[in-house]
């Protein structure tokens, strides 16, 4: 594997991370952790599909309307079981979102954190992670904008915190800090490798220095924080 393809997977894996790491903090906004699963294979999906998409050479356009698509999929698959049999959303599951969202909307206006996850809620979570995970993708690698690939899953982070009941600060953020990290450092080394700062003889050597030391220096400035 040369020294780009590596670096470009390490990227990929730190931006999946970062999203799965934010999922995990929605913990703090439900009173049970029954969501969770659904949740994780909507992101994961969706960052397999937005690489795919990527790799393959399809435009940002086309490989927006195939994630659009593959939303409705797989929440239809994950979330609306009564409804996965026919896997393409149907009227009756826009019926059934209907309701839930309007129970959701009760739920939300009315109670405060831990709330029960109800579906309506976790269709609501699974969207917005969806599209966290495909502007991240699309930011890191088409933009190459480290500002504008943590935008989203942070946006999802701070609303959780705002929102959230506050449980098990150090361990959430610690978490955000430690994803958040990663992809920085691996965005420099891929965008070094892509530009081939490095000889070529000397690549690997470099690559592996590279994470050696910025990953002391993240451990070091989280310890601290």
């Amino acid at each position: 594997m040369s020294s780009r393809s590596l670096a470009t997977g390490l990227n990929e894996l730190a931006v999946i991370a970062l999203t799965l790491v934010v999922t995990l903090g929605l913990e703090r906004l439900f009173d049970d952790r029954s969501f969770l699963r659904d949740l994780l294979v909507i992101v994961v999906v969706s960052h397999l599909l937005a690489i795919v998409c990527r790799r393959t050479g399809l435009g940002t356009g086309s490989s927006a309307i195939i994630s659009a698509a593959g939303l409705l999929v797989v929440a239809n698959l994950v979330l609306f079981p009564e409804t996965a049999d026919r896997i393409i959303p149907t009227g009756d599951t826009f019926r059934l979102l209907g309701d839930d969202l309007d129970l959701a909307w009760l739920t939300f206006s009315g109670e405060s954190a831990p709330v029960e996850p109800l579906r309506g809620l976790v269709v609501v979570a699974g969207a917005a992670l969806w599209w966290a995970a495909a502007l991240a993708d699309w930011a890191a690698f088409r933009l190459r904008s480290q500002l504008e690939a943590i935008a989203p899953a942070t946006t999802v982070f701070v609303f959780t915190a705002l929102l959230g009941d506050g449980s098990r600060p150090a361990w959430h953020g610690g978490l955000y800090a430690a994803a958040l990290g990663a992809v920085i450092l691996t965005m420099r080394i891929n965008r070094r490798a892509r530009d081939e700062v490095w000889v070529a003889d000397g690549a690997e050597a470099a690559l592996s220095t590279s994470m050696r030391v910025g990953t002391a220096a993240a451990v070091g400035a989280i310890v601290v924080g």
